[in-house]
Order: C-alpha cells, then sequence, then structure tokens
C-alpha cells in the first residue's frame, strides 16, 4: 500500500511538473507580448472608440444643424407664443432629439463615450460654421442668426447635454424610463436656463415667458421620446458592465 501511494505521489508530482513546463513559457510569452505590444493595444483601444464614435456624433452634429436649418420655419402649432417679436421656431423642438442621441450612446458605451461624442460635435460644429456658413444659409432660406444667438443656444446646449450626461449615468437600472427622462427633464431646463439669459437679457425681448414655454414644450418632449427609446432598447443593448441597463 506504502508503495502504492509513493507510486501515485510520484505521478502526481511528474504531472505537474510537465504542466508547470507547458505554462511557464506560454506565461513569459503572454508577458512579454503584453509588454511589447502595450503601444499597440493602446493604439487598438483608439481605433475602437473612434470607430465606435463615427457615426453617433455624425448624427448628433446632423440633428444641430437640422436645428439651425429649422430655426426658420414657425412652429405655428405651438400657439402664439413669440420671443423677440418672432414665433417659436422648429429649431427649437429639434434639441431635445440631440438629447436622445446622446443618451443612446450613453446607454450603449457609457458617460465617457458620451462625452467623446458631445466634445467631437462641438468640434465638427464649429469647423462647420466656419468653412460651410454659406451653404447653411442656402439650406437655411435665410440669413443665420446673430452670433450672440448662436453662442446662447450652444453654450446652452453643451451645458444642457453635459447635464443628461450625468444625470442618466446615474439612473441607469432596472426602471427603463427613469434614466432618459429625468435626463432629458434635466438636460431641457439647462438648455433653457442657460441660453434665454445669454441670448435675450438687456435686449428688451420678453423672454420669460417663452422660456418658461419651452420647458413646459420639452417636458413633452421627453416624454414622447421614451417611445423610439422603448423600441430601440433591444437593438442598442448596453456592452457588459452596465447590467443590461
Amino acid at each position: 500500500m506504502r508503495g502504492d501511494r509513493k507510486g501515485v505521489g510520484a505521478r502526481f508530482v511528474s504531472n505537474v511538473a510537465d504542466a508547470e513546463r507547458v505554462r511557464r513559457p506560454m506565461d513569459s510569452i503572454g508577458r512579454t507580448a503584453r509588454h511589447a505590444g502595450y503601444g499597440r493595444s493602446a493604439f487598438g483601444e483608439a481605433l475602437l472608440a473612434i470607430s465606435r464614435l463615427v457615426f453617433p456624433t455624425m448624427l448628433l452634429l446632423a440633428a444641430a444643424a437640422a436645428a439651425l436649418i429649422y430655426g426658420n420655419e414657425p412652429a405655428r402649432w405651438l400657439g402664439d407664443l413669440d420671443v423677440g417679436g418672432k414665433p417659436f421656431d422648429t429649431g427649437l423642438l429639434a434639441l431635445p432629439v440631440t438629447l436622445f442621441i446622446v443618451q443612446m450612446t450613453n446607454r450603449r458605451y457609457g458617460a465617457g463615450y458620451a462625452f467623446l461624442q458631445l466634445l467631437g460635435a462641438a468640434v465638427l460644429a464649429i469647423a462647420a460654421a466656419l468653412y460651410v456658413g454659406d451653404d447653411l444659409v442656402l439650406l437655411r432660406g435665410a440669413a443665420l442668426p446673430s452670433l450672440r444667438m448662436i453662442a446662447a443656444f450652444g453654450c446652452g446646449l453643451f451645458v444642457a447635454q453635459l447635464f443628461s450626461i450625468v444625470v442618466f449615468d446615474r439612473l441607469r437600472g432596472p426602471r427603463w424610463w427613469q434614466a432618459p427622462l429625468f435626463a432629458s427633464l434635466f438636460g431641457g431646463a439647462a438648455l433653457a436656463a442657460v441660453a434665454y439669459p445669454i441670448a435675450y437679457l438687456g435686449s428688451g425681448a420678453d423672454w420669460l415667458q417663452p422660456m418658461l414655454s419651452y420647458i413646459g414644450a420639452n417636458v413633452v418632449a421627453a416624454i414622447v421620446l421614451l417611445v423610439p427609446y422603448w423600441l430601440l432598447r433591444a437593438m442598442i443593448a448596453p456592452l457588459p458592465g452596465f447590467g443590461g441597463y
């Protein structure tokens, strides 16, 4: 019996030694490959991030351009509300769609990607305003808004997106409607609170009531946009690490 135990023990030690001889070179190769390929890995991750963001960024830029182009189209169906002697325009009502687009990126890839998408779209929008301004005038069918107006709503939209990204990321969870709804509500309120005072304060225009009316319209838009969000949930599922929300 003792001899049998010694034989079993010897075979076990031999098998472990064989496994170690196989594993150690592979571990060494793996460590060497990781050190040697560290730069390539980081570069690959950067390329992956860029490839993931190309379509969402261009989609966000297109929505922002639509808001500018259709800013010359009065939204008569909202009633007789006006600001600065002009009625509400359709472009203002396109701004909640930009929040929705970033929320879908946030759902899929997380807040970091959503922030990069926002930065990329902002840089492209500034470049487009500098180099294709005449084309925007033709598409709009009228002169572009004043620089103050563009800066006011551009800054307001940027702040609104930041609020939306943070709120969405904090509220993602089993209640699927919670994150997109409150992200849109907070984002829309931030947009109005920043853009309207910058655009109209000191101009003599009656802007307080239209600002409150726009916040109300944004509440309706936030609720309506829950429908496409719900429909797209299965198609745009979160990557692992977000608990499926």
